[in-house]
């Protein structure tokens, strides 16, 4: 009679489910970062937008519809014309005076979950304009294990561009 014992199949089970819980992390930080990278050319073309409206008008646009810049098709625009609702993202226009090291940045709160509460987010991403405090920088706040990771990797924390 051939076959496999017992043992060895419960050996096999064990192994797979090391295997997994090792490599489902991973795959899930590499997920997040994809959705996180995926923002980054909405972001740069918001924070481009508003310089040129600035260079035009002397002061950056309150609403994103004061802007020359498309939406990607999966992102929707809210009541409030300085925020876009994306997918796994909240994407949010500060504009607010000089002296406000806040204000004057383009940032995107992410989360793994589509739709997720706003204060369920991972992690922040601000693109800061460039008559801000921060000239141009691009900032990451992980809020979470998870986001601190993606933050880590992306290798944004003081990054200019």
């Amino acid at each position: 009679m051939k076959g496999f014992t017992l043992i060895e199949l419960l050996v096999v089970v064990l192994i797979i489910g090391i295997l997994s819980a090792v490599a489902l992390p991973q795959y899930q930080k590499a997920v997040f970062k994809s959705r996180v990278s995926t923002l980054f050319p909405i972001l740069k073309s918001i924070r481009e937008a508003q310089e040129v409206y600035f260079l035009s008008n002397g002061t950056y646009a309150f609403s994103l519809e004061d802007l020359d810049v498309t939406i990607d098709s999966s992102c929707t625009k809210t009541n409030d014309a300085s925020i876009i609702n994306c997918p796994y993202a909240v994407i949010d226009n500060l504009v607010g005076t000089f002296d406000n090291p806040v204000a004057l940045r383009v940032a995107a709160s992410v989360s793994q979950n589509r739709n997720a509460d706003f204060a369920k987010r991972e992690l922040r991403l601000s693109f800061y304009f460039a008559n801000s405090p921060y000239p141009n920088q691009i900032t990451c706040e992980g809020l979470t294990p998870l986001g601190r990771s993606v933050c880590k990797s992306l290798d944004l924390e003081e990054k200019v561009f």
